[in-house]
């Protein structure tokens, strides 16, 4: 079976996924990292009226220079009476401009003797006023549909009056590792011929992070009558399954024969490394996503692959991440077959110049080197690299990011 390419897989999964339509009312305030399911469009202006930017004088500008007397004052959250003519307001910054004002003089640029305030300079009509609608317009879409909505975003939709906001319902993706090997951490002693399940709890611990709804199904032992009863209940109490381990082409890898009598299965051999077996089905009617069972490579393709179908089964419009430029500390060989990723340390040293350093042994089991990396390098196919050479970065935490995908 030949390599496919990621971005041919990427476009596969993109072209076959729709969006789930079922839809929830949220309170703006709970509503950060849900997906917004309708435009939103603002209907009055922000601000409503012209406000002080300043703490000052609001002044008629052709008033200006000379003295002038206060003639009142106007404190932010209080109405502000017209202006008299020849006269000044003191004012503060987020006050209503008094009508007959049209600009704002800052109170370091002047000086007050008692009620009378002398301008020495001239000012220019509209300095430090902020116009009625200057921030938002009426008409202008203030977040669109398929944004994660972030705090900016709570804050912005707060601004125009929404208390509620229509989101996407979450996703609930039930989560499941295999194999006789497995032991729940910290549950029992481990024999030379066991291994501790870190999968499911790195698993959960990503899609819980990237704002999904998770169920715990646990470690399924290599016994298909089991696992089979166990997809059987599941399956109609989720959206997606999603498994660690099992979808290989070993005697003991049930998964894929269990999958594919109960319903269907691409399994594809990704010309990436690591984390080149994965598979995508369905099984009793439930979309199934199955990753390799060696940790970093589960955590590379439920970054890389995975989320791209997650991301558009959840309806999220997400962006490309840009990636991070830096100088490698290292040297690495060009891939032949494969495209490379590569855990890396990223920091800023020698006066502002960013380095890139492998971190861990980047094997595909290497769960410390994961844990110190905070970025992933990209080695394309077909090219080498030297030390001093400028390398592309993926930051983990946008890898991480359901708004975000990375190829």
């Amino acid at each position: 079976m030949s390599l496919l390419p990621l971005d041919q897989g990427l476009a596969q999964i993109r072209a076959s996924v729709d969006a789930i339509s079922d839809t929830e009312i949220c309170d703006v305030s709970d509503a950060a990292g849900r997906v917004l399911a309708q435009d939103v469009i603002a209907n009055a202006p922000v601000p409503p009226v012209a406000k002080s930017a300043m703490d000052g004088y609001a002044v008629l500008a052709d008033d200006v220079p000379g003295t002038l007397r206060v003639s009142q004052q106007v404190f932010a959250g209080y109405a502000a009476e017209p202006l008299l003519p020849g006269t000044c307001a003191r004012i503060y910054t987020g006050s209503v401009l008094p009508s007959g004002a049209d600009t704002v003089i800052m109170q370091e640029d002047v000086e007050r003797h008692g009620d009378n305030v002398a301008f020495s300079a001239t000012a220019e009509r509209g300095n430090n006023v902020r116009s009625a609608g200057c921030d938002i317009a009426p008409g202008d879409f203030v977040a669109r549909a398929g944004k994660v909505l972030t705090a900016a975003d709570i804050a912005l939709l707060s601004l125009i009056g929404k208390s509620t906001v229509t989101v996407k319902r979450r996703l609930v993706i039930g989560v499941f590792s295999t194999g006789d090997e497995l032991v729940i951490s910290g549950t029992q002693p481990v024999s030379d011929w066991q291994l501790v399940d870190s999968n499911r709890p790195q698993i959960k611990a990503l899609l819980n992070h990237m704002g999904f709804e998770v169920v715990d199904l646990g470690i399924q032992r290599d016994d298909k009558t089991i696992l089979e009863k166990t997809m059987t209940a599941a399956a109609p109490t989720v959206d997606i399954l999603m498994s660690s381990g099992g979808v290989s082409v070993g005697d003991a890898d049930i998964v894929r024969d269990v999958i594919e009598a109960n319903g269907s299965l691409d399994f594809w051999r990704l010309a990436i490394k690591p984390g080149k077996p994965v598979a995508i089905g369905k099984v009793f009617d439930t979309p199934i996503l199955c990753l390799p069972g060696n940790p970093v490579s589960a955590w590379m393709t439920l970054l890389l692959v995975s989320k791209v179908y997650l991301q558009k089964r959840q309806g999220i419009d997400s962006e490309p991440i840009i990636p991070v430029i830096g100088v490698a500390d290292f040297s690495v060989a060009a891939p032949t077959k494969r495209q490379e990723f590569l855990r890396v340390a990223v920091a800023v040293v020698n006066g502002g110049q960013t380095t890139i350093s492998l971190a861990g042994n980047q094997f595909s089991s290497d769960s410390l080197g994961l844990a110190q990396a905070n970025g992933v390098a990209i080695v394309p196919i077909g090219r080498a690299f030297e030390i001093g050479d400028e390398m592309q970065v993926l930051p983990i935490s946008q890898l991480m990011d359901s708004g975000y995908h990375a190829v």
